[in-house]
């Protein structure tokens, strides 16, 4: 089976683009609209990467990457935020909350596929 990729942003539109990229190159993808139904389906389907919309209504981006990384099955589990939102201090939250990296939006679709591939395929040291 191929690696799963969870998808978590609220906005209908984004997530059918990632959806799309990544279901192209074959990827099993599982798109939610809330960090709630991420963490139901992280515990029940386990990916292989997690590409997590920072601003989102009830549990943020960063609330809801906080209780995925809580999860036994998470651990070593890259969570990638996805935010239009990409100053240096966010950035710095980012890192500082244990986030493997970011992609800024809008997502460039010429690069996006080949970078998380990276995430899920990380190069030998």
């Amino acid at each position: 089976m191929p690696p799963t990729v969870l998808i978590v942003d609220d906005s209908e539109s984004n997530r059918y683009l990632l959806t799309l990229l990544l279901g192209e190159a074959g990827l099993h993808v599982l798109p939610v609209a809330s960090g709630r139904e991420a963490l139901t389906l992280a515990e029940k389907y386990p990916p292989a990467l997690v590409l997590l919309d920072l601003q989102m209504p009830e549990l943020d981006g960063f609330e809801t990457a906080h209780l995925l990384q809580a999860l036994p099955l998470m651990h070593g589990v890259p969570i990638v935020a996805v935010t239009a939102t990409v100053s240096s201090s966010t950035r710095e939250r980012v890192r500082l909350a244990g986030f493997a990296g970011y992609f800024a939006k809008p997502i460039n679709p010429d690069t996006f596929l080949q970078e998380s591939l990276r995430y899920i395929n990380p190069p030998s040291p």
